[in-house]
């Protein structure tokens, strides 16, 4: 189990479109990012759950460097995907 948790996710509520993040490591704060996109017209959930794994990558990237490793979850396939190709 990795030290620093983290999990995003994207979705769409009463036609507004949002994303979010959460940063979890023992012993520390509960640390939390959000944006909202826009109204559901505008934008789609696949793209707010992108935004979410970027949110995620962001709060990752406000650690220390090399204090710890740390496990990303998301439960967007297109956008897991994207990280296991060589484009």
């Amino acid at each position: 189990m990795e030290k620093v948790q983290v999990f995003t996710d994207g979705s769409a509520i009463e036609g507004k479109v949002g994303a979010a993040a959460i940063l979890l490591r023992e012993g520390r704060p509960i640390r939390t990012l959000h944006f909202h996109l826009g109204s559901e017209g505008k934008h789609t959930v696949h793209k707010a759950e992108l935004v979410g794994i970027l949110l995620g990558l962001h709060l990752i990237s406000t650690e220390k460097k090399g204090s710890t490793t740390f496990a990303l979850g998301s439960d967007n396939q297109v956008g897991i995907k994207v990280f296991q190709s060589n484009f």
